[in-house]
């Protein structure tokens, strides 16, 4: 099931230069491409970073760059916090020009879309229902339309 993932083009101006030329790394002139005699003289290190779940993003923008900050927020028991709540709030940022930005956009709405085909349409989880209607509830009963949303710190 696992499906086949999509890469977005880099800009050679991006790319370092090779060491012993001090030239950018020859590229195929339609498609931007690394040519495959090429690929096989280059070297590539890949640091891969923990697995990431996000309970929540937050996205924003300068007029130079779109950021995207993921968040983690996870309960624990911590005997010195004297019986107050503790939480572990763990968050991974990603800066993007715009374009890129669209274009991973586009990526992730064919994803889904493909997502969708296979597995059937994504519906809001009934958990997350029950807590909007009981919090809408909340509101009627206060007759404070400005009655705050419940949030991971209480």
């Amino acid at each position: 099931m696992f499906q086949e993932s999509q890469s977005l083009y880099i800009p050679a101006s991006f790319l370092p230069l090779a060491e012993s030329s001090q030239q950018s790394v020859p590229r195929d002139r339609l498609t931007g491409n690394f040519t495959e005699a090429k690929m096989a003289e280059a070297q590539m290190t890949v640091m891969d970073g923990g697995d990431f779940y996000a309970h929540e993003a937050t996205l924003n923008f300068t007029p130079l760059q779109i950021v995207l900050d993921f968040k983690s927020v996870t309960p624990r028991t911590d005997p010195r916090g004297k019986g107050k709540p503790s939480f572990v709030l763990r968050h991974n940022v990603i800066l993007l020009d715009p374009w890129h930005a669209k274009k991973v956009s586009e990526v992730f709405n064919n994803v889904i879309k493909k997502y969708e085909e296979e597995f059937g349409e994504i519906k809001k989880p009934k958990s997350l229902e029950k807590a909007e209607k009981k919090h809408k509830q909340s509101q009627e009963q206060t007759g404070d339309p400005k009655t705050p949303v419940p949030t991971y710190m209480g």
